[in-house]
């Protein structure tokens, strides 16, 4: 009985510990390296170090608020499990409403929820992730996230 215990005991601290290898990007607008996350919505003064030793670029306004995260490192997880060196299909199987353009796949949410990409008045109020591909392999060679104002401005 101790034995059983003991074993239940190390599972429950396992799972406790997120040591379980699940994601702990758990939003469109997260992301995570080594089991830190920072999200859009954070102020840059909040950006762990890890993120600045990958190949991870963040575009701050004068308020310290990120506009824009370029994701070029394969280490750096994005929402449902997405990373750079992954299958473009990989996106689209996951996502109903995606977009295509050329070599980029966009995909907006409001909240964790997808919503049709162009059906939303650009705002800050939703999360546009875009993930290009090498048009060869079609593996993602950058995962770019800002919200919609910013999207709609960069174009």
């Amino acid at each position: 009985m101790k034995k059983i215990m003991l074993v239940f005991v190390g599972i429950l601290i396992l799972c406790l510990s997120g040591c379980g290898g699940g994601s702990s990007a758990n939003a469109p607008d997260v992301i995570s390296l080594d089991g830190k996350s920072i999200s859009y919505y954070d102020s840059s003064t909040k950006i762990p170090d890890e993120f600045w030793d990958e190949d991870v670029d963040f575009r701050v306004n004068s308020d310290n608020e990120i506009r824009l995260i370029t994701i070029k490192s394969s280490d750096v997880e994005t929402y449902n499990g997405i990373s750079v060196g992954d299958s473009i299909s990989k996106v689209e199987s996951k996502y109903k409403y995606e977009s295509k353009f050329d070599y980029i796949v966009n995909v907006a949410f409001k909240g964790n929820k997808e919503i049709k990409v162009g059906t939303q008045e650009a705002t800050s109020e939703y999360i546009c992730v875009s993930y290009v591909f090498d048009k060869s392999t079609k593996k993602i060679t950058t995962i770019m996230i800002s919200d919609g104002l910013y999207a709609k401005m960069a174009k």
